[in-house]
């Protein structure tokens, strides 16, 4: 009967750089952690890591508190926190104050190719950006009220 462990890393070329091009010191790197995890199956069939952190201070003070979360696989990497989305809101807030709907878009396709820069194969990753830019263009004006749809 197996043991349900499968070692077949000898031809894998990203962990073969990692292994060539890692320090190996100091804290441990979570993305270097996962690869070699994933790569050598016990048998629990790691396929993704999924974390989310607080932080805070010792007194209640403004601003002291946030969050963040990351979603950690082969495919994707996400990594984000509460004061990106505080930002994002100032700062397309700011540009709509200001009827600048080019600085609001120019914001938009940041993040957006921000989140399209997570999906780790780079043909994916073209046809994707590809393919958001043809449903937008498809897509009907949307309200708030059809977002939840």
């Amino acid at each position: 009967m197996g043991t349900g462990v499968n070692f077949t890393v000898d031809q894998d070329e990203e962990l073969a750089h990692l292994i060539e091009h890692h320090p190996f010191e100091n804290e441990a790197d979570l993305e270097a952690l996962f690869l070699i995890a994933s790569r050598f199956d016990d048998g629990h069939q790691l396929t993704a890591i999924l974390f989310e952190g607080c932080w805070h201070c010792s007194k209640p003070r403004l601003f002291e508190f946030g969050g963040d979360a990351c979603f950690l696989s082969q495919e994707v990497s996400l990594f984000g926190t509460s004061s990106h989305t505080l930002e994002l809101g100032a700062e397309l807030r700011k540009a709509r104050l200001a009827d600048d709907p080019a600085a609001v878009s120019a914001r938009i396709v940041t993040e957006t190719m921000r989140l399209i820069s997570g999906f780790s194969d780079e043909g994916f990753r073209l046809g994707l950006q590809q393919r958001v830019a043809e449903q937008l263009l498809r897509t009907a004006p949307l309200s708030p009220d059809t977002l939840d749809d």
